[in-house]
């Protein structure tokens, strides 16, 4: 009887141990992913600022292109994008994948997009792992056609397609603003 015990308290600890090293596992793997966004941020801030016009004017482009883009593959690496952005600095090119879709970072250039009003047509998006998730970057966006609105919440939508991770949509300020 007294083995029995024993057993079921080492049975609960593991299960305890488990959930809690999944926990842990998933904020250090959305800590990499938040520093990435916001690495990609400062450094696009930096082009804005130093060359008064985006990036990339149309289109998409892939932030990070060693560990893939969102949702499928079909997002370029765009050359230009690179390029241009090397004036600044190195972009990160890699970040903790999870599941066969939504990952990565990636930008979107939409004409007529705006944020508040104010013409703003680059966003970046990205995914955390886990619902409701905080995306850790200033300028998270919800989209109310035809413009972009601060979020509320602190991320975009909270349970991706039910993926179970968190979208990040990401305004990105540009030379008007």
């Amino acid at each position: 009887m007294e083995l029995l015990i024993v057993i079921v308290v080492i049975g609960i600890l593991a299960a305890i141990t488990v959930v809690a090293y999944n926990g842990v596992q998933q904020r250090a793997k959305n800590a990499a992913i938040i520093d990435a966004a916001a690495k990609s941020y400062r450094y696009l801030q930096a082009y804005i600022a130093e060359n008064g016009t985006y990036p990339i004017i149309s289109g998409n482009a892939c932030i990070t292109t060693d560990s893939g883009c969102f949702a499928t593959a079909a997002i370029p690496a765009n050359a230009g994008f690179e390029t241009n952005m090397t004036k600044v600095g190195n972009l990160p090119k890699s970040i903790p994948n999870s599941g066969d879709a939504y990952n990565g970072i990636y930008l979107v250039y939409a004409v007529g997009t705006t944020w508040n009003g104010d013409p703003q047509p680059l966003r970046m998006d990205y995914a955390l792992l886990g619902t409701n998730q905080k995306c850790g970057v200033d300028r998270v966006s919800n989209y109310v056609y035809p413009a972009y609105v601060p979020s509320t919440t602190g991320y975009t939508q909270g349970n991706l397609d039910s993926t179970g991770k968190t979208r990040c949509w990401i305004s990105i300020p540009g030379p008007s603003s």
